[in-house]
C-alpha cells in the first residue's frame, strides 16, 4: 500500500468567507460546477459483464493524457471560483434578509392599521354604523390579503431555497468509466481500491450534524457522527466558523449501516478536490484514523470505514487477488471493516477530483481481476509501458 510520499503533496488552500452557514452549503457548487449525468452512472453495478485485457489503444491513451492536461486549467478555475464565493453568497444573504424584514414590517403596519380602524369606529354615531361596518370589513380583507401574500412569498422563498440546495449537492461525485482496456503504465501510475456494493452518496458534516445525500442531492439520512463537526461530541471551536465542515464520497451499506469512504473532498474546510489521488488517499487514511468515526458507538451509530488502496504492480495485484480468493471462502463478515469485494476501482495517481465521468477513474468487476493480473504478468513485449 502506498500514498505517503510527502514530496507529491499538493498544498491545499483554505477559504475564509464572511457569510454565515450558507457559505458552507454553497461551497460544493463553486468547486467545479454540477454535471448532468444518467442516474445509473453513479453506480458500479451496470459496468461491463465481460472484460478482455487488451492493450490500451492510442486513442484511449490520448484521451487520458488530455484529461490530465485539462486538469491544470480546471485547478485555476477552481481557485478563482473559491475566492469569489464569499462576496457572492454574502450579497445573496443580505437580499433575502431584507425581503424578510420588509414582509415583517408590512405585516406590522397592516396590524396597526386594523387596530386603529377598529378603535376609531367606537365613537361613531349609530347613523354611520353601516359605513363603519363596510370600512372595517375592507380593512380586514386587506389584512387577510396581505397576510396571505406574505405566506405565499415565504413558501416561494422556501421552495426556491430547497431547489437551490438540491442543485448545490446534485451530481457532485466523480464517476468511473468501465475499464475496457489496460491503460499504459498501469503498474506505475494507478491505484486499485477494492470496493463493496453500496449506495453512492455525498456525506457532509457541519454544525453538529451529519447529512448523507444521494447523487441528485436528496437527503438519505441525517444523524450524529464523530466526524469533525458531525455532532456535539465532535464539536471543535478552532479556526474560522465557515471552515468547520467535512465532505466525503462514500458507499453506504444499508444492512450493516456502514459508510465506506471512497474519497475525501474537504476536511475541516480544506478543499482537497484540487489535490491528486495520491495525496487524497494519504489524507483519507491518516485523518479518519485520528477520529473515532471508524468505531460504532451511541454518538456514532453508523461508522465510517476508509477503503484501503493498493499499488498496481504485479506483487500488489497478486496480494489483492489473494485477498479476493480468501474472501470467497469466508461466509460470515467478522466486523464493520470487513466486506464483500464486488468491484475494483482504479484511480490515476495524478487525477484530481472532478465531477462527472472521467477516464482517470475506472471500474472493473472483481471477478475480472485474475484476467487483468494475467495480462500484467504476461507482457513479454513490454507493451504495457
Amino acid at each position: 500500500m502506498n500514498g505517503n510520499n510527502n514530496n507529491n503533496i499538493t498544498t491545499t488552500e483554505k477559504t475564509e468567507t464572511k457569510g454565515g452557514g450558507d457559505d458552507q452549503q454553497t461551497l460544493l457548487a463553486a468547486l467545479l460546477g454540477a454535471t448532468s449525468v444518467a442516474r445509473d452512472e453513479h453506480e458500479f453495478s451496470h459496468r461491463l459483464s465481460t472484460f478482455k485485457a487488451t492493450i490500451a489503444t492510442p486513442e484511449s491513451q490520448k484521451r487520458r493524457e488530455y484529461y490530465l492536461d485539462r486538469q491544470k486549467t480546471k485547478r485555476r478555475d477552481l481557485l478563482k471560483q473559491l475566492r469569489t464565493l464569499a462576496s457572492t453568497t454574502d450579497n445573496d444573504d443580505k437580499v433575502e434578509h431584507n425581503d424578510e424584514d420588509y414582509d415583517d414590517s408590512d405585516q406590522s403596519m397592516s396590524d396597526q392599521k386594523g387596530v386603529e380602524s377598529t378603535t376609531s369606529t367606537r365613537d361613531i354615531d349609530n347613523d354611520d354604523i353601516s359605513m363603519t361596518t363596510t370600512t372595517t370589513t375592507t380593512v380586514e380583507q386587506e389584512k387577510i390579503r396581505k397576510t396571505q401574500k406574505n405566506i405565499d412569498s415565504k413558501l416561494k422563498r422556501q421552495q426556491k431555497k430547497k431547489q437551490q440546495e438540491l442543485s448545490m449537492y446534485s451530481n457532485h461525485l466523480m464517476l468511473a468509466e468501465p475499464m475496457k482496456d489496460v491503460p499504459e503504465r498501469i503498474d506505475v501510475d494507478w491505484f486499485a481500491v477494492p470496493a463493496p456494493q453500496g449506495k453512492r452518496c455525498l456525506v457532509v458534516s457541519q454544525r453538529d450534524k451529519t447529512v448523507a445525500r444521494s447523487p441528485d442531492g436528496t437527503i438519505i439520512a441525517s444523524f450524529s457522527s464523530t466526524l469533525p463537526f458531525g455532532s456535539t461530541a465532535s464539536r471543535e471551536s478552532c479556526g474560522n466558523i465557515n471552515n468547520r465542515f467535512c465532505v466525503l464520497d462514500c458507499l453506504f451499506e444499508p444492512i450493516k449501516s456502514v459508510y465506506y469512504v471512497l474519497d475525501i473532498l474537504c476536511w475541516k474546510g480544506n478543499v482537497l478536490c484540487d489535490c491528486n489521488s495520491e495525496f487524497r488517499f494519504f489524507w483519507k487514511q491518516t485523518k479518519l484514523s485520528e477520529t473515532m468515526a471508524h468505531k460504532r458507538s451511541q454518538s456514532n451509530p453508523s461508522p465510517f470505514i476508509a477503503l484501503p488502496y493498493y499499488d498496481t504492480d504485479t506483487q500488489s495485484l497478486k496480494l489483492l487477488n489473494d485477498t479476493l480468493s480468501e474472501q470467497q471462502q469466508v461466509k460470515e463478515l467478522i466486523d464493520d471493516s470487513s466486506y464483500n469485494i464486488e468491484f475494483i476501482l482504479f484511480y490515476h495517481k495524478e487525477s484530481l477530483y472532478s465531477f462527472g465521468l472521467t477516464p482517470l477513474f475506472l471500474s472493473l468487476s472483481a471477478h475480472h481481476l485474475p484476467t487483468l493480473l494475467a495480462s500484467v504478468m504476461n507482457d513479454p513485449n513490454n507493451t504495457i509501458k
